[in-house]
């Protein structure tokens, strides 16, 4: 009985970090695509998340502010489409879960701290790097991605949507 309550206990605690890796190698092979820049920008464009989708990842009225922020956002990122004229050459992707942020592990940009509490537990953010060079250190990032069903959803810099609601 142990060992069985023992095999469950390391299931329920490893399976959200199993699927971030295997989601993460996923996530590669999808964004290979789109390693032109013009072709990123018009995917976030074309990704950005539906007021539902806001739902699975911010508790209660944090979902409707952040809609409300996407729906800004999406005026802006149309504007850029043709602008973006960067070529890279790979990508690396970082993952982080929610119960990083609520245990404060640092693994995410600074500001997700600031909303930890508006997020719902058992979400896990892709970072999104292009690299110039395949063994470069840091690259053009785009946070954060979520994976939602078979869809990849852009949900841009989530803690900007709440910056004067917080004090870092």
């Amino acid at each position: 009985m142990k060992s069985i309550l023992l095999l469950i206990f390391v299931w329920v605690f490893a399976c959200p970090h199993l699927i971030a890796q295997t989601n993460a190698m996923r996530a590669t092979t999808y964004f290979e695509n789109y390693l032109i820049g013009q072709k990123m920008v018009e995917l976030c464009a074309v990704s950005l998340p539906s007021e539902v989708d806001c739902k699975l990842v911010f508790k209660d009225s944090n979902a409707t502010h952040y809609y409300g922020f996407i729906k800004y956002m999406a005026d802006n990122l149309n504007g850029m489409t043709k602008k973006d004229t960067n070529v890279f050459i790979a990508v690396r992707v970082d993952t982080f879960t929610t119960e990083d942020v609520l245990m404060h592990k640092g693994n995410y940009a600074g500001g997700m701290n600031g909303i930890a509490d508006r997020l719902i537990e058992g979400v896990v953010f892709y970072k999104i790097n292009f690299m110039r060079k395949t063994d470069d250190e840091y690259g053009y990032a785009y946070n954060y991605w979520i994976k939602i069903g078979e869809r990849w959803v852009f949900f841009p810099k989530p803690w900007y949507a709440f910056k004067d609601l917080y004090v870092r």
